[in-house]
């Protein structure tokens, strides 16, 4: 009976679309991809060059080919649109204790082979960092909450990239 009942269970699990936790669906998978600069529609100075960055280590640790724009058979590009940076806590003096940057990316995934769009996304997504009274540690927390911003991006746009598929 209980022989039964497992064989049962298999075949169910088998056919019913089951997945186990941790699995995901990779688009690039056995394809090499190409990841652009994405153009920078802000002020802020190389903040595409962080993203990309963040982009090529992200999809290379989900085991994706990493090659030249030329060689590739997808393509990842996109735009940052928007940067905004707010202060978001104020001391008792009334002075900025803590800033908010916001960042807004439309990225797409094109298959170079037969130049149509396999993927488009937009991710909005903020980083906190601390005022400083220094304007060089101030500018070195905001390089660093854009950068961390940029990874945390990367993520999520390669999330969103996966969970389509």
């Amino acid at each position: 009976m209980k022989k039964c009942f497992l064989v049962l269970l298999l075949f169910m699990l088998a056919g019913c679309g089951y997945k186990l936790g941790g699995v995901v669906n990779n688009p690039v998978d056995g394809k090499t991809v190409a990841v652009d600069m994405f153009a920078n529609r802000t002020y802020q100075a190389n903040v595409e060059a962080f993203l990309r960055q963040s982009l090529v280590s992200e999809l290379a640790r989900r085991n994706a080919d990493i090659v030249n724009d030329g060689k590739a058979d997808m393509k990842l590009s996109g735009e940052i649109e928007n940067i905004t940076i707010d202060a978001v806590a104020y001391s008792a003096q009334d002075t900025a204790a803590m800033y908010r940057v916001t960042m807004t990316v439309r990225a797409e995934l094109s298959d170079q082979n037969s130049h149509k769009s396999t993927w488009k996304g937009r991710e909005t997504l903020t980083q906190e960092y601390p005022a400083m009274a220094d304007l060089s540690l101030q500018r070195n927390a905001k390089d660093a909450a854009l950068e961390a911003l940029c990874k945390s991006m990367a993520e999520a746009l390669v999330l969103k990239l996966n969970a389509l598929f």
